[in-house]
C-alpha cells in the first residue's frame, strides 16, 4: 500500500531527496504575490489618472520583487535538499 508521505513525495518530484514543504508553499506564496503584481500593473495601466499611472509602476516594482524572492526560495530548495531517511532494514526479514 502506498502512503499518502509517499503520494506527496511523488506529486512534488521528491523521490529521491526529502523536499521541504515549508520552503514549497512560501515560494507558492510569494509567486502568487508576484503574479498579483503583475495582474494590477495592467489593470492600472488602462486608467488615465496619474495617481494610477504611479500604482502601475509600484506594482510592477513590488510583483517582480516577490518573483525575485520565490526564486530565491526555490534556488535554495534545489541547492541544499536533505539526505532521505535510510529505510530500516531488520535482519531476516526480505524488504519488498
Amino acid at each position: 500500500m502506498v502512503e499518502a508521505r509517499d503520494l506527496r513525495a511523488r506529486f512534488l518530484g521528491c523521490v529521491h531527496y526529502k523536499c521541504s514543504t515549508v520552503l514549497i508553499v512560501l515560494a507558492g506564496v510569494w509567486n502568487l504575490i508576484g503574479s498579483i503584481g503583475f495582474l494590477l500593473c495592467g489593470a492600472f495601466g488602462y486608467s488615465l489618472n496619474h495617481g494610477m499611472d504611479y500604482q502601475s509602476s509600484l506594482s510592477t516594482f513590488w510583483g517582480s520583487w516577490a518573483f525575485l524572492i520565490a526564486s530565491s526560495i526555490m534556488l535554495w530548495e534545489v541547492v541544499f535538499r536533505e539526505k532521505p531517511e535510510e529505510p530500516h532494514v531488520v535482519p531476516g526479514v526480505r524488504n519488498a
